[in-house]
């Protein structure tokens, strides 16, 4: 769990290209901290509701907090920056892009059902479909856009 904490945290505010600079003087007042709020969503074309608005303002605040405090720290080798997940809690990035919907790690520790290890099952494979599409299962997403990703 730990690892799968740390790894969300880390892509959740690691330095990227398209990462918002933010000073001392950003954080020092609510105005200050909501002109932030208003350029971060500008640079990354986020827009919200009223509603939504004062709640995603509410939760970049602290995470900007925390990321300033985090970059003070000289025992670790990197610094984190606003970037495009900065209004979202650590429990909303890891349900939208560090979750999956099937069980694939239970059955690499190989758990037992029913006194067998159910990777070791025998399948008869006349019975199995030609094709499946894994997306309308749910456990997969369909293909996204990762720009200039590997190249």
């Amino acid at each position: 769990m730990t690892k799968v904490f740390l790894l969300a945290f880390f892509l959740l505010f690691v330095a990227t290209a398209s990462a918002l600079e933010m000073t001392e003087k950003d954080l020092e007042t609510e105005d200050s901290l909501w002109s932030l709020y208003k350029r971060w969503r500008s640079h990354h074309t986020v827009s919200r509701d009223l509603d939504e608005k004062q709640k995603r303002f509410n939760v970049f605040k602290d995470n900007a907090r925390y990321i300033h405090e985090f970059n003070k720290r000289k025992d670790v080798p990197y610094k984190l920056r606003l970037n495009k997940f900065a209004d979202m809690t650590n429990q909303e990035f890891r349900a939208a892009y560090a979750g999956s919907r099937i069980g694939h790690h239970r059955s690499l520790r190989g758990d037992r059902r029913g006194g067998v290890f159910s990777r070791y099952q025998s399948v008869d494979l006349n019975i199995l479909p030609s094709s499946v599409d894994w997306r309308q299962k749910g456990a997969v997403t369909a293909v996204k856009d990762q720009g200039q990703c590997g190249k």
